[in-house]
């Protein structure tokens, strides 16, 4: 009972401090060109180069302030134009149409090594892609060498002995061996990529010290071309992955290299329909009587363009109007014509062809970007636009 009290408790409080502030309302909607949901917080970039963030207040990149959640889109600062912003639980990046990277973080020179404003990556090879962890963030450079900075502590950086122990947090360095990737993505304590032969390879997780925290095949012979990875299960991840057909696999990864990877098992959307965009969520949660529940829930575009979800459903991130888990693919009808879909800890956002950007899920910490604090959204609610 004392978890619930004090959740509700927290919630009241946000109330009061949205309520309490700056009076006037937000303004239309953004028009957005990527997006991406984190752990407790929503980062994108609007059409025309600007980067947004909300939810958990340091994501927004100010500095020390306040605790107060950001519950509507908010400006980066330094008036910068930007391709991309990903965000994790503690640490959030971005690329600029010029291809720096800048990062910023929770607390500054905390897990990460990283200051609390956006700030210029030290060892920046001015990367085509960028992916960000819980504590830790990867870049890939046009001839597809990987490379990764902030927390190592399970191996996430996919650095080898002894730099593994010693490597600087704030610097990019290069991952040990020799495979060239297509596409990284980064989990909470775990990190993975598709290599040129379509392979999937992945590194760190593990909290034996040492123990896969260099780049090994975990998957072969599918062919991927892009995956999505998310979720926490004691530093494994959970993967989503296509193959050239467009067929759709799902599986666990076994971050400890010594023990047998899960099987793919292909994911059947309705109607024989192919997917076309993925994405994976998760997150540990406290309940009474057990040290953790793992929330899992992934979300399809299919080819006409139309949603599908299934997973953990607590908070509503699967978007169906209900808080019943879905063990199969279930439409979030009220969404057509969705370009690309981002799952978060316990929310779910997507971007519609027109460029309108719509969340649902937990709300508890403004991460929906709906101007208002809530426990819980079921349906899409459109973000809205900055105060």
């Amino acid at each position: 009972m004392a978890v619930f009290l004090r959740r509700a408790w927290y919630l009241l409080i946000a109330q009061v401090i949205v309520a309490c502030g700056d009076a006037s309302g937000p303004s239309a909607p953004l028009s957005f060109a990527q997006l991406d949901a984190g752990f407790a917080a929503t980062c994108g970039v609007s059409t025309d180069g600007r980067g947004y963030c909300w939810g958990e207040r340091w994501v927004v990149g100010r500095g020390a302030g306040t605790a107060e959640p950001v519950p509507f889109p908010q400006e980066i600062p330094g008036n910068r134009r930007w391709r991309a912003i990903e965000v994790g639980r503690d640490v959030a990046c971005g690329l600029t149409v010029t291809n720096q990277t800048l990062c910023w973080s929770r607390a500054a020179f905390g897990f990460s090594g990283l200051d609390s404003i956006p700030t210029p990556l030290e060892g920046d090879l001015g990367f085509s892609q960028i992916t960000v962890g819980d504590t830790h963030a990867c870049g890939l450079t046009v001839s597809g060498v990987a490379y990764c900075w902030g927390d190592n502590t399970r191996g996430q950086r996919g650095l080898a002995y002894p730099d593994y122990l010693t490597a600087p947090r704030a610097v990019a360095l290069p991952v040990a061996g020799t495979f060239r990737f297509l596409m990284l993505r980064g989990g909470p304590e775990s990190t993975c990529g598709i290599t040129i032969a379509g392979d999937l390879a992945c590194w760190g997780g593990s909290e034996v010290e040492g123990d896969g925290f260099v780049p090994h095949i975990v998957q072969t012979g599918f062919n991927f071309n892009r995956f999505a990875f998310g979720g926490n299960i004691g530093g494994r991840g959970f993967v989503c992955a296509e193959d050239l057909a467009l067929t759709l696999y799902c599986f666990g990864y076994e971050s400890h290299a010594s023990l047998p990877q899960p099987t793919p098992n292909p994911i059947a959307l309705p109607n024989d329909l192919h997917a076309f965009d993925v994405a994976v969520g998760g997150a540990w949660l406290p309940l009474l009587g057990l040290p953790y529940a793992f929330d899992l829930h992934t979300c399809s575009v299919d080819l006409t363009r139309a949603l599908w979800c299934w997973g953990s459903n607590a908070y509503g991130q699967l978007g169906d109007g209900t808080s019943t888990d879905r063990l199969s693919p279930t439409a979030v009808s009220q969404l057509t014509d969705v370009a690309a879909v981002t799952a978060g800890g316990i929310h779910t956002c997507v971007l519609r062809s027109n460029g309108m950007a719509y969340c649902w899920g937990g709300n508890a910490l403004g991460q929906l970007g709906i101007g208002s604090i809530s426990d819980q959204e079921s349906v899409p609610q459109t973000v809205r636009g900055p105060k």
